[in-house]
């Protein structure tokens, strides 16, 4: 939904700690469509995209009450989805299709299926009130709400309206201490005005990444890698403003090589990277000849690769997923 009312989104979370399923399906009819979305544009696939909706709305119903400010449910959801869909994105090698293609609709049948899940996944009493009367009302609380808005600024415009074109907004870029500090790097603008955004786009390097709204003027950026993060709003008196900052926080460190052994012409390497994980997918070598060879094996668990042997050194590279390389040469002692 374009327009959220962070009053009416507290009101159901303090009712769905109070184990009301029908405020708790409520918080589900106004966010899956757009939770769906976002991890669509993560996985393109559809049984992936359930399977995470399922994680994350299960891990809502049953960490509700550690919610710390009940109007942050969104921004709450949103981190949640984003973070398990780059995730899983990453550990099954997924990329974009070309031209990435429109988004199918989730069928209401789908979605009332998984909620039900959900609650029986839980333990719980399942909604009393069906999923389509509870979308019903709630875009009509909405578009009340929106109304309400629209009005308040139809009666500012009138008395401002050529000033407003005028305006010159600006907006601020900062880290999101709070956020990171807790483990997840966020950036965070807000916006200076009371004009209407029409777009708030970000790039790292020159590589999109989604913005997030959790606010009227407030937004949120989890960056991926480190770069240059620049972000542009567009405002609908057709001025723009832009901030950037440099991102560092993200993994900069190789893997390591904790200890090795040779055996029955094989070498097995022990690897550990304490910041994003060794990328074992990506793991591979240039032997003397100059031909690219992969692992006969490799065991993330235990933290192990294996190798043939047999030339006099191999060129041996262990990425992380971060996108840092460890290059070692490794010769017959």
């Amino acid at each position: 939904m374009s327009s959220v009312d962070l009053k009416y989104i507290a009101s159901l979370v303090d009712d769905a700690r109070l184990q009301d399923s029908n405020a708790f399906a409520s918080l589900f009819a106004i966010t899956y469509e757009e939770q769906y979305k976002l991890a669509y544009s993560y996985l393109w696939d559809k049984s992936l995209v359930q399977d995470t909706l399922l994680d994350i709305y299960l891990n809502a119903l049953h960490s509700l009450r550690r919610l710390t400010r009940s109007k942050d449910f969104i921004k709450w959801m949103n981190e949640m989805n984003v973070e398990a869909c780059e995730i899983l994105a990453e550990a099954r090698d997924i990329e974009p299709p070309a031209g990435r293609p429109k988004i199918p609709p989730f069928p209401l049948a789908d979605a009332e299926r998984l909620l039900e899940y959900i609650f029986m996944e839980e333990g719980r009493r399942p909604n009393s009130i069906p999923l389509a009367t509870l979308i019903e009302y709630n875009e009509y609380r909405m578009q009340r709400y929106t109304l309400q808005k629209y009005l308040i600024l139809t009666v500012v415009l009138c008395f401002a309206t050529a000033p407003v074109f005028l305006i010159n907004p600006t907006i601020h870029l900062d880290i999101d201490k709070v956020a990171t500090n807790l483990g997840l790097l966020t950036y965070r603008f807000t916006v200076d005005t009371f004009i209407p955004v029409d777009t708030a786009t970000a790039t790292i390097d020159g590589k999109e990444v989604p913005v997030l709204q959790d606010g009227k003027r407030s937004y949120y950026i989890l960056p991926t890698s480190n770069g240059k993060l620049e972000v542009q709003v567009n405002f609908a008196n057709r001025r723009t403003a832009t901030d950037t900052a440099s991102v560092s926080g993200i993994d900069r460190d190789v893997p390591k090589i904790v200890s090795n052994r040779v055996e029955n012409g094989k070498i097995f390497l022990y690897l550990k990277d304490d910041g994003s994980g060794v990328f074992w997918k990506k793991i591979y070598a240039i032997n003397s000849g100059g031909s690219r060879i992969q692992p006969d094996s490799f065991n993330g668990i235990i933290g192990e690769v294996i190798f043939d042997f047999s030339d006099p050194y191999l060129n041996v590279y262990i990425p992380d997923r971060s996108g840092n390389v460890l290059h070692a040469v490794i010769n017959h002692k």
